[in-house]
């Protein structure tokens, strides 16, 4: 009995560590410089952040001014202490940066985008140890 009690207890820490980290996004934040999220080169600027409305998966870059909009996949990622801000972290080499992670508010729950050929393109003729960038959500 006492087998069957801890290892249901385990399953009930996993399912609501993993659905903390396949929770929806929604992000304001201004960045400001030219960046690329997945294959898209995307200018400096006002955006807001969400996952796709069918899939966790999918993280969205919306420009404030409507003109541009990117999307790129995701793996749900979890980090010990529970984040009072969103946040975006970006790998910068050189001038240019790539978006790296993405992060909820009042959240541990996270994503973390796959390097895309031309960021491992960029970090094969410099540095492959990028510098690292980040930037906080406004409040909402």
């Amino acid at each position: 009995m006492t087998k069957k009690l801890l290892l249901l207890s385990v399953f009930a820490v996993l399912a609501t560590a993993t659905a903390n980290a396949q929770e929806r996004f929604r992000l304001k934040v201004t960045v400001p410089f030219s960046f690329y999220v997945g294959q898209s080169a995307m200018a400096a600027g006002e955006y807001e952040v969400r996952t796709h409305s069918a899939s966790n998966h999918v993280l969205i870059f919306y420009s404030a001014d409507t003109k541009s909009v990117a999307t790129t996949f995701i793996t749900p990622a979890l980090k010990m202490d529970r984040q009072e801000k969103g946040k975006l972290i970006f790998n910068r080499y050189g001038s240019e940066y790539f978006l790296a992670e993405v992060w909820n508010a009042n959240s541990n729950g996270g994503g973390e985008i796959k390097k895309t050929r031309r960021e491992l393109e960029v970090a094969a003729a410099g540095s492959p140890n990028p510098q690292t960038a980040a930037l906080y959500a406004k409040s909402r």
